[in-house]
This record gives structure tokens, sequence and C-alpha cells, in this order.
């Protein structure tokens, strides 16, 4: 066995990005169906929130997917990369809303 598994890693990471995608967006939509009753247009916002961010979030785990296995499979990549600037921002635009969310339903 080799200490790489060529590639392999990558796609397991890559499937773990689609099942939090997939997660978050259904989180969204069920917030932004059944949330309106709790917490009115809140909840609409957040669910909306959560559905973009999830679509563009599996978007580049894709692309960033793609450009590091092109690069491993010809042995150029070195080190690991830095994170996509964008992901940290929605996941700080995710809590301030999932914090509205919050809020509103307490008030």
């Amino acid at each position: 066995m080799k200490p790489n598994d060529a590639g392999l890693q990558l796609e397991r990471t890559q499937l773990a990005w689609r099942r939090t995608c997939l997660a978050l967006a259904v989180a969204g939509a069920l917030a932004a169906r059944f949330g309106g009753d709790l917490v009115g247009p809140v909840s609409i916002v957040f669910g909306v929130g959560c559905v973009g961010a999830a679509a563009v979030s599996g978007l580049l785990s894709e692309r960033r997917y793609l450009a590091l296995h092109a690069r491993f499979m010809t042995s150029v990549v070195t080190r690991s990369a830095a994170p996509h600037v964008f992901l940290a921002v929605a996941a700080l635009a995710l809590s301030v809303l999932g914090a509205a969310f919050v809020l509103a339903e307490l008030t």
C-alpha cells in the first residue's frame, strides 16, 4: 500500500462537500417553506441565502476539485492550497443569518 491513495483523498473531500451543500440546500428550503409561520419573512431570506450559498459553494468546490485533481495527477501539487475566501465569507454570512433567524424567533 502506498502512502498516497492516488487521489482518493480528493474524491472523499469532494463527496463530503457535496453532502454538506445538499444538507445546506435542504435546510434552507425547509426554513423558507415552513419557517414563515413562525418568524415571517426572515425565514425566506434565510432559506434563499442557504440555498444560494449551497449552490455557489457546490460549484466552487467542484471547480477546486477539478483543478487540484489535474495538478495532483501531474505531480505538481507540493502543498495544500488555501481555502476559498468565498466559503469563509459564506459561512460568516450564514452564521449572521442564522443568528437573525433565532433572534426573530425569540422575539
